[in-house]
């Protein structure tokens, strides 16, 4: 009778630990990728002009890395690499997950905070507008 608390002391003794370091080093793992994709994928800035085809699209595991889910990294003309941090689309109120295709066309004027995201499709364009958010409210820090 007494080797059972014994038993579960030391399944304890063992298994808490166990668990401790893998949620933590699961935590620095992931901060170490946050990291990486922000200084490869710069966030948008107010006073930027840009405009491209987007050819990619990083995606992360929203729910995985808890972060904003307006917030997508891309690559543009398959060269200039950013970090889109927006609200939901302005008139429809859909995420930017929901919109955004390889193959739309970004529109960045200079001192606007509205991104414009172009889908041509034959004699076709839809448009949808997001606006920009604070750098200070996305995860990723620089």
């Amino acid at each position: 009778m007494k080797s059972k608390p014994k038993i579960t002391i030391l399944f304890l003794a063992i298994w808490i630990p166990v668990i401790a370091f893998w949620f933590f080093y699961d935590i620095y793992r992931k901060d170490k990728i946050l990291e990486r994709l922000a200084i490869e994928y710069p966030l948008i800035k107010i006073n930027e002009q840009i405009f491209g085809r987007i050819t990619s699209i990083y995606n992360l595991d929203a729910e995985d890395f808890r972060i904003n889910t307006n917030s997508l990294e891309i690559t543009l003309n398959d060269t200039l690499k950013r970090r889109l941090n927006v609200d939901n689309e302005i008139f429809t109120r859909q995420r930017l997950h929901d919109v955004l295709l390889v193959g739309d066309v970004l529109l960045k004027q200079s001192d606007s905070a509205t991104i414009s995201l172009f889908r041509i499709r034959g004699t076709d364009t839809l448009e949808f507008r997001f606006p920009l958010l604070n750098e200070k409210l996305h995860p990723l820090k620089k």
